[in-house]
């Protein structure tokens, strides 16, 4: 039995099949690219909440208590009476236990460190004296009383307790 060849397509069908498939390859390709811009405006979308969130974080701590900010806020104070003479400086120690590791600035602000004096300890119910010409910056220039006016003192130590301060003013 011999196999019936397959007619030879006229001219049109060939046309009609070669449009089709034309017609199907262009859907598929127009699928595929409305398929990426989906893709690609979902990933814009997640970037941009991902930005958002980053953001509000940011902003969030910029005006939430830092875990410092809270410490400095409890940081306990020295029981001191703090004299100043003209030349000199007296601290007396009234807390109950020794002060150690002290640090005597004057006229410290927020931006800069102002004069300071190292000192190791303040025993129990002693007076410390110092002379205000002992006292520096870091660069090493020296408190000048007679063309600085000492406004402010400002006294850290260890306690049994953690860091504690002082701070006092003058006119």
């Amino acid at each position: 039995m011999e196999e019936n060849p397959m007619p030879e397509l006229t001219p049109e069908e060939k046309q009609k099949i070669y449009l089709e498939e034309k017609a199907r390859l262009d859907a598929k390709e127009q699928l595929a690219t409305e398929k990426k811009k989906k893709d690609q405006k979902n990933i814009g979308v997640g970037c941009s909440v991902i930005i958002l969130i980053v953001a509000v974080i940011f902003i969030v701590s910029l005006f939430s208590p830092s875990k410092k900010s809270q410490q400095e806020r409890s940081i306990p104070n020295l029981n001191a009476a703090v004299r100043f003479t003209g030349t000199q400086i007296i601290i007396e120690n009234k807390d109950p236990f020794d002060w150690n590791n002290v640090r005597i600035e004057l006229n410290a602000g927020l931006l800069n460190s102002g004069y300071y004096l190292d000192a190791a300890a303040i025993k129990v119910g002693t007076t410390a004296t110092v002379g205000i010409l002992n006292f520096a910056k870091s660069s090493g220039e020296r408190l000048n009383p007679l063309t600085i006016k000492v406004r402010k003192v400002t006294v850290f130590a260890d306690t049994p307790s953690g860091r504690a301060i002082y701070s006092g003013k003058w006119d």
